[in-house]
């Protein structure tokens, strides 16, 4: 068997549950010998039914498949199209995700930072009523974030966080330094407990009042006017403070969190064309072409 190039035997590592599963030898090295020795597999033969199983792996692979669960079905995906091209790569460790997002949500921010981090990742429309989506995150909420294990990932600040950690030559998380890190997660602190929440009694008033009168709603709606007035002022505060970004004047996770939400008040009667900070901020963003193919996509 020829060398494998260590880029290859990196990426098969992401196997390594999986082979361990169906009681194969899963050291990167073998997975990679074990991939070059069945591939090409032909298109029309299913992964299941390929003659280099025993009947107990095919028996789970195609189990699974009826299941359609993770972290198995994506893995077992993954493989399948690892098989079937000698020039496709293999996914590798902890970079194949599938962001489950809804148009217009905070879910577009990590959609954002994925796109800055070059990661390899499927953007997938989720659908809050089903079964489906309630299984891989049982709030029924975006973003969502499967990466192949447990449990998909959940709650933006933290998604953020994990990418500007699994990708750091991006250079889109904190700065170096125990102060520097607390005021990254400070900053996503705001934005997530302060910023997000202010914009909930306009979106959902029907949360906040029992009276199910269009006076009531509507009531409901303005209160939130002042709240999000106040953290936009911080907001812009923060962007000058920070010479045209969020977070000590560098291109951060945080700029797209706050970019995202800062679109929301086009809804209100102040929108963030009255912050001047803020204002210079957008346009720059809305210039990004990272940015530009998220708004682009969250539409087909």
């Amino acid at each position: 068997m020829p060398a494998h190039q260590p880029e290859f035997i990196e990426r098969c590592a992401g196997f390594t549950d999986l082979f361990e599963q169906l009681g194969l030898p899963s050291q990167p090295e073998q997975i990679a010998d074990f991939i070059s020795t069945h591939r090409p597999l032909s298109g029309d033969v299913l992964l299941a039914d390929a003659p280099f199983w025993s009947s107990g792996q095919s028996q789970f692979i195609r189990e699974q498949k009826q299941l359609d669960e993770p972290p198995w079905t994506l893995l077992i995906d993954q493989l399948s199209e690892a098989l079937r091209n000698d020039t496709q790569p293999v996914p590798p460790n902890g970079s194949y995700m599938k962001l489950y997002y809804a148009p217009g949500t905070c879910a577009l921010a990590c959609w954002i930072a994925l796109e800055w981090a070059g990661a390899e990742y499927e953007a997938v429309k989720a659908d809050y009523a089903s079964e489906e989506y309630r299984r891989i995150n049982p709030l029924a909420a975006v973003p969502a974030l499967d990466i192949g294990k447990e449990r998909a990932m959940t709650q933006a600040p933290a998604i953020l966080q994990y990418i500007a950690d699994q990708y750091p030559q991006a250079d889109i998380g904190s700065n170096p330094g125990l102060e520097n890190a607390f005021e990254l997660n400070e900053t996503l602190a705001f934005l997530a407990s302060d910023f997000h929440p202010a914009f909930w009694p306009f979106f959902m008033p029907y949360r906040y009042t029992t009276d199910e009168s269009e006076a009531a709603k509507t009531a409901v709606k303005e209160a939130a006017y002042a709240r999000v007035d106040r953290a936009m002022q911080h907001l812009d505060k923060l962007i000058a403070n920070g010479k045209g970004h969020v977070y000590q004047g560098k291109r951060s996770i945080a700029d797209a969190y706050a970019y995202v939400m800062a679109r929301w008040t086009t809804y209100l009667p102040k929108t963030w064309q009255a912050y001047p900070h803020v204002a210079a901020f957008m346009q720059r963003m809305e210039q990004d072409e990272a940015v530009q193919r998220v708004l682009a996509a969250q539409k087909d």
